[in-house]
């Protein structure tokens, strides 16, 4: 009876050990990417974007779950702008923001600096799409987003044409009122020039790639802006 007692303890010590293994071994921020990652590969972008999680810790392992999830919601975003859902894409567009920031933030060993600066690029595009959608308040608030964004961007990726094009991009939205009211034209127009210079000296990486004819109407944007404030030279 006591022989039997102890092999039947030893058997649930080897269940239990093998049952607290199994526990030990399962990562659910791991297990969430890899669905995430199947999701998208075969195309569901909603489900994959609608996937529940929580992850604070900043292991490559979350920072990578937020930025699979990050990029199905652009890719939902820019298709439901495209097919003017207004509502839907600035939902989308929001959490294109929130999960790309917080993937990039997470994210301290990357396969490829190519890999980071296209995260930022959809980023900052998104930041961009989804402050034209808004108007006001709101808009503003995006474009401080999109400023800062940018200028981590650049400050990752230095002299990078699409960063450099969304961080002037950021500072003419932000300077939208001054050039209503003009209440300080000299200042503006310092302002104004100095957007101008950045972006002229960044337009020579711009050749040749997508951000080429987004330089150029900018350009065109801002010295015609600058036209209209008295006395800017």
């Amino acid at each position: 009876m006591k022989t039997r007692s102890f092999f039947l303890s030893l058997l649930l010590l080897a269940v239990l050990a093998a049952a607290m293994g199994g526990c030990a071994a399962v990562n659910p921020t791991i297990a969430t990417l890899d669905k995430a990652k199947t999701l998208s590969a075969e195309g569901r972008y909603a489900e994959a974007a609608d996937l529940d999680f929580d992850c604070t810790e900043t292991n490559e392992g979350c920072g990578q779950l937020y930025l699979v999830t990050g990029d199905a919601c652009y890719r939902l975003a820019m298709a439901a702008d495209a097919a003017g859902r207004k509502e839907a894409a600035k939902n989308r567009y929001a959490c294109t923001a929130d999960r790309l920031e917080a993937g990039i933030a997470r994210t301290t060993g990357w396969a490829s600096t190519d890999m980071r600066a296209r995260y930022y690029e959809n980023l900052c595009e998104a930041l961009r799409n989804w402050q034209d959608l808004e108007s006001g308040k709101s808009a503003r608030i995006i474009t401080r987003r999109l400023s800062a964004a940018s200028e981590r961007f650049l400050a990752k990726h230095p002299g990078h044409p699409a960063a450099a094009y969304f961080w002037v991009s950021a500072r003419f939205a932000a300077a939208a009122p001054e050039l209503l009211d003009q209440t300080d034209p000299e200042k503006l127009c310092v302002r104004l020039n100095q957007m101008i210079r950045d972006l002229e000296e960044a337009s020579g990486k711009a050749g040749g790639t997508r951000y080429e004819e987004n330089h150029r109407r900018l350009l065109i944007d801002i010295k015609g802006a600058k036209q209209a404030v008295a006395g800017c030279r």
